[in-house]
């Protein structure tokens, strides 16, 4: 018997298929996507670090098509005021970087910014001072829209319950609150 067979027998004996590995499942390739590409939450999904950036540099209307794809995706509350990076001016650094601020309090602004060449994960910075100091409040190895709606959510309702101090919303999400 080969291993190729061994492999294809239950614990009873019994023939099952092999199961399919990860491997064998074909991914996407970002330079093969032509501009009018589907780019929804499954194709996001497989993106790596490396795919979204190789995405943003075809130029500034790709990065556009792939930030506004991403914001489709988490279809934000309409509590927060959404923009995102184009052109550089938040430093360029991350091919995706969506910038939310809560529409009850202008002080509450998270960055959301996408895997690339500065980090491999996703990732959240709640700005205690604007534009000077910022604390990563959340990061995922990939793109998860439930992960970051639901940050989004925490942090509502942390305003909500009036808590409108980016430092006391920072320090009860480090501390797993409300409803991590």
């Amino acid at each position: 018997m080969s291993a190729a067979q061994s492999k294809a027998k239950n614990v009873r004996g019994k023939r099952v298929a092999p199961a399919a590995h990860l491997n064998d499942v074909p991914r996407l390739r970002v330079e093969d996507m032509t501009p009018d590409a589907p780019l929804g939450v499954a194709e996001l999904k497989q993106f790596s670090a490396a795919d979204f950036e190789a995405w943003c540099l075809r130029g500034e209307d790709f990065r556009r098509r792939l930030s506004a794809a991403v914001i489709a995706a988490l279809r934000p509350a309409h509590v927060w005021r959404v923009d995102f990076e184009q052109g550089g001016e938040w430093g360029g650094v991350c091919p995706v970087h969506l910038r939310f601020t809560h529409k009850a309090c202008d002080q509450i602004i998270i960055d959301v910014m996408s895997a690339g060449p500065a980090s491999p994960y996703w990732n959240g910075l709640l700005w205690v001072n604007t534009g000077s100091t910022g604390l990563y409040c959340w990061n995922e190895d990939g793109f998860d829209p439930g992960s970051i709606t639901g940050l989004l959510e925490r942090i509502d309702a942390l305003v909500s319950a009036g808590r409108t101090q980016p430092v006391d919303i920072a320090s009860v999400l480090w501390r797993g609150g409300p409803h991590a």
